[in-house]
């Protein structure tokens, strides 16, 4: 099974599922990754949220360019054509380029703060420890943790049964994207209990990827741009923060069909 990815996809289209005005691009996204991608209900409507949402709405506004953005099941994204973000793990996606890069997430671990273990050198460190994972996140980044025997590892099926079982003491430690173990540290009412260690087992990307490169070649251009700069401000930064710590209320999410 390929890894529970952290590479977000993103394909700006034409048309996808619903027809948007010529002057609008129409973006396209997963409407179940949280803390990522998600539908957010405000106000008795569902709304496009998250933290790579954000990153994408803002860079638009930074472009001058309306967007209209819809989250749609993670399968359907393979019919949008020529644009998505959070490509099925299961379909091959396209090469992302690195000036396409929208952030730098870190899958690190973390463990309770009244364990003993506060810092981590090598695998070594940890072969005492109960580690829970994410049954099917193979870990490719790193295959030296998902090969070694020597650590003892715990599968569970979702963000808040990992959490719940560190919580609860059944495991020692836990191992995920930083954002989306603090979000499910806070559905399971243990943020506050939550030591995430220093330095991460491996860093990935999340990126934007274009198809359709000469017909969209301007809007492509603008769009690295518009992110590279982005990158360069204390809003881009805020948004990072918000997510990687925590300070964010827990949304009412709307229940995918």
């Amino acid at each position: 099974m390929k890894q529970f990815t952290s590479i977000l996809i993103l394909f700006l289209m034409c048309a996808c599922l619903q027809a948007a005005p010529s002057n609008v691009v129409a973006v396209s996204g997963c409407n179940a990754y949280p803390p990522y991608s998600f539908s957010a209900m405000r106000d008795g409507k569902p709304v496009p949220s998250g933290m790579d949402t954000e990153i994408v709405d803002a860079v638009f506004t930074r472009m001058q360019r309306k967007i209209q953005l819809q989250l749609v099941p993670s399968r359907n994204l393979i019919r949008c054509k020529p644009c998505s973000y959070e490509w099925p793990r299961d379909v091959p996606s396209p090469q992302p380029r690195e000036e396409w890069r929208l952030r730098t997430p870190s899958v690190v671990f973390a463990t309770r703060k009244d364990g003993a273990l506060t810092k981590w050198g090598n695998l070594d460190d940890l072969k005492s420890c109960n580690i829970g994972v994410i049954a099917g996140y193979t870990y490719d980044n790193c295959g030296p943790f998902w090969q070694a025997k020597k650590l003892k590892k715990t599968e569970f099926f979702s963000g808040e049964e990992l959490l719940a079982a560190l919580k609860d003491g059944k495991v020692d430690l836990v191992v995920g994207e930083q954002c989306a173990l603090v979000w499910y540290a806070k559905k399971t009412g243990m943020q506050d209990q939550l030591r995430i260690l220093p330095k991460p087992l491996y860093e990935e990307g999340q990126y934007m990827s274009f198809t359709d490169l000469d017909k969209n070649a301007q809007l492509i251009a603008d769009f690295q741009q518009a992110l590279a700069e982005f990158k360069k401000t204390e809003a881009y930064a805020a948004i990072l923060k918000k997510w990687e710590t925590g300070d964010y209320e827990l949304p009412v999410i709307e229940t995918p069909n």
